[in-house]
């Protein structure tokens, strides 16, 4: 080996020997200290970056196994980092800021096509503010939550799909307090009530598309206590207390209300209709032409495999015969109200 071998043979035996020396070290405190890059088992990358006595400075990189990057981390030695996560398609997940290793400030989250899906804000890694979550299609905003402390504290508002407001709730300390409307698209209120303590309490309204109430029912601590039914009768709507509704019926396109005193009433309204006022809880379609309340079936007769005969109070003058899907509706209720029913 000539001379000039041997010094370039010495120049790299000294430069991969200072390589060594200088990357993954400690400082005499035993905190890591300079260039530093860690592996996997198998061998492969997974961050590299620079520490100035235990601490991150500067840029860091996090790599997938398949090398592609996974996240940077950007510190500065104001204990600020800012943050960016990737998917592995490269794409941007999410980018945010820490202080002191809190999450702080605004954070973008993003799904795998790089659409905005979530905006949060945070003081001291604790929701603060505005949660807002955008339909990823059209970025319109869907939700938006207001906290204080990681607790939900004020006004919840959702929106339909093309951005106009569907609902707002209020909370106190992520439980629902206060008044909670519902609206139709085109701002039309179609539900509107009180919650105490996450139960719905006080009068509940609902309305149709023209502003008219349907139906009103009052709550104590979650459960009703009266309900009331707005039906037209003479073309004007009128207040009946659904307790006192038997049945209802349909002759040559003509809808009847039947009540327990036996009073017989037109109305306006179908059966279809009737099925939203009327809750299938206390109602059940028991044939083509008529919707009863449980409490007005006194008894039921198999007549064949495929029909039942209802008999119901007050008497209709007609026989009530549940054909079909009704058969099946109507097995399935009284099979849950035995023995009250007994067949014959």
């Amino acid at each position: 080996m000539n001379t000039t071998h041997r010094i370039i043979f010495t120049v790299i035996a000294l430069t991969l020997s200072f390589s060594a020396f200088t990357q993954n070290a400690y400082d005499k405190n035993g905190k890591q200290h300079g260039k530093w890059e860690r592996y996997d088992n198998q061998g492969h990358l997974q961050y590299k970056g620079q520490f100035y006595h235990g601490v991150p400075r500067d840029t860091f990189y996090y790599y997938y196994p398949n090398q592609s990057i996974k996240s940077i981390a950007i510190h500065n030695n104001k204990g600020k980092t800012y943050a960016t996560t990737y998917y592995e398609n490269g794409n941007i997940a999410s980018i945010g800021k820490f202080v002191n290793k809190q999450k702080d400030s605004t954070w973008n989250y993003y799904n795998e096509e790089g659409k905005l899906i979530l905006k949060e804000s945070y003081q001291k890694d604790k929701k603060n503010g505005a949660s807002q979550t955008f339909n990823p299609d059209n970025g319109q905003l869907v939700v938006e939550i207001i906290y204080q402390n990681d607790h939900k504290n004020g006004i919840t508002t959702t929106y339909y799909d093309d951005g106009t407001l569907y609902s707002k709730t209020t909370y106190k300390n992520d439980s629902l307090q206060g008044l909670a409307e519902w609206q139709y698209p085109d701002g039309t209120i179609f539900t509107r009530g009180n919650y105490a303590n996450n139960l719905k309490h006080g009068n509940w309204i609902e309305f149709n598309t023209k502003g008219q109430p349907q139906i009103l029912a009052t709550y104590e601590k979650g459960k009703v206590t009266t309900k009331y039914v707005y039906l037209t009768i003479d073309h004007n709507l009128k207040r009946i207390e659904e307790k006192d509704i038997a049945y209802f019926y349909t002759n040559q396109e003509q809808t009847y209300m039947v009540k327990f005193d036996k009073t017989t009433t037109k109305i306006d309204e179908t059966l279809p209709q009737l099925q939203h006022l009327c809750t299938n809880d206390d109602f059940v379609r028991a044939s083509e032409n008529i919707y009863a309340s449980f409490k007005a079936i006194r008894n039921a007769k198999p007549l064949n495999q495929n029909a039942i005969e209802l008999f119901l109070s007050p008497k209709p003058a007609f026989r009530v015969i549940a054909k079909d899907q009704y058969n099946k509706l109507i097995r399935g209720y009284i099979s849950t109200l035995a023995p009250k029913l007994e067949e014959e």
